[in-house]
């Protein structure tokens, strides 16, 4: 994978990237075949939200260390930072990193109503799209 220089010169962002896998490959250990085993394991769901918690977190820090890199102004929230790498074409698109924020904010905020069935849904389908951004982010020059 061709790597940019911007991203080989910043340790920060480097070492925040190698955590995505880290804490996927977490992620992947604890996730149940059915929704139904899952629905019955606390331990996995508190794991689960964390982990994901955790994972936009890095998203964010990123966003916000490249901008600061790069220049490109301050963006009043997370998802003006997402915004602004996907109007650099850093990311290809804004919409997945979006979605996560808003449920990095709901897990955060309201973590007495998080349905378990929209976190199974995450962990099966989602986590494709922060591995992603991290190779759309190692790629950027």
């Amino acid at each position: 994978m061709k790597r940019g220089l911007v991203i080989m010169q910043n340790e920060v962002i480097q070492n925040k990237l190698a955590r995505i896998e880290e804490y996927i490959t977490k992620l992947d250990e604890i996730l149940h075949d059915e929704f139904e085993e899952y629905e019955k394991d606390w331990k996995a769901q508190m794991i689960a939200e964390r982990g994901l918690q955790i994972l936009v977190e890095i998203i964010i820090d990123v966003a916000n260390r490249l901008i600061a890199i790069k220049n490109w102004g301050p963006t009043t929230s997370s998802a003006g930072s997402i915004r602004l790498l996907a109007l650099k074409k850093v990311v290809s698109s804004e919409e997945p990193y979006l979605k996560m924020i808003k449920f990095r904010n709901f897990i955060v905020h309201d973590y007495d109503k998080v349905d378990n069935a929209i976190v199974f849904s995450i962990l099966e389908k989602n986590l494709g799209d922060i591995r992603k951004f991290r190779d759309e982010i190692l790629k950027y020059e």
